[in-house]
């Protein structure tokens, strides 16, 4: 019978105790993926927090009661904290890569992982290839939409993004649109697939538009005005 795959994934988006609503589909996603049953699945949740006295303020002083490990629809989520400077995000990447690995080491030694993956181009990304080059395994990249928008647009977050794409083992992008800026970018193309993020159907499904409004307006306690078209 053979072993299946051991992940470590690393997503700075996902829900925990203290956030749960926090990067919930991301969350889903990776329960469905561990709920395969051919995969042994590791979620990393790196949690950030500002250096003191402001970590004592909200939000984070609640983040900062998040505890070591929580567990998510059958997966254990491990939540190390790393030091986030606000005026300096561009150097997370290496702060949670040296918040991570001793946890990833202490894992890795108990049942050896296959992959480390990252939910995220930016900075999960280059967080994963350092973590993996530390362990001596390939690595995966997966591409959202806001981590290629909007990161690309920061120097030093584009020449790190740019440099895990030439090291990973291979990327996702939940479109071809984003595929495309990505090559734009300069990541290889070759390395870029294509998969679009799934739907639950037994919670969304077509539905006639006027009766999805008034469900809509009972719900509320609106009013549903009827609209003139000219």
């Amino acid at each position: 019978m053979n072993r299946r795959l051991r992940v470590l994934s690393l997503s700075t988006l996902f829900p925990a105790s203290t956030r749960p609503a926090f990067g919930g589909f991301v969350a889903r996603q990776m329960a469905a993926v561990a709920a395969r049953g051919d995969i042994d699945l590791v979620m990393v949740n790196p949690i950030g927090l500002p250096p003191w006295p402001l970590s004592c303020r909200e939000p984070y002083a609640t983040l900062r009661r998040n505890p070591a490990t929580s567990q998510l629809t059958g997966l254990t989520v491990h939540h190390p904290c790393f030091l986030s400077i606000p005026t300096c995000t561009q150097h997370n990447p290496a702060r949670i890569a040296r918040a991570v690995l001793p946890l990833a080491r202490r894992l890795h030694a108990e049942a050896p992982f296959d992959l480390v993956d990252a939910q995220f181009l930016f900075p999960d990304g280059p967080a994963a290839m350092l973590v993996a080059s530390r362990l001596g395994l390939p690595f995966t990249m997966k591409a959202r939409g806001s981590d290629v928008q909007y990161w690309s647009t920061r120097p030093a977050a584009l020449k790190q993004m740019c440099a895990a794409a030439r090291s990973t083992a291979g990327m996702f992008a939940v479109s071809e649109a984003l595929r495309s800026d990505m090559i734009q970018l300069g990541m290889p193309g070759a390395a870029i697939k294509v998969h679009y993020t799934g739907v639950d159907h037994a919670r969304f499904h077509p539905f006639p538009r006027a009766l999805a409004r008034a469900e809509a307006c009972a719900a509320l306690g609106l009013t549903l005005r009827a609209t003139r078209r000219c």
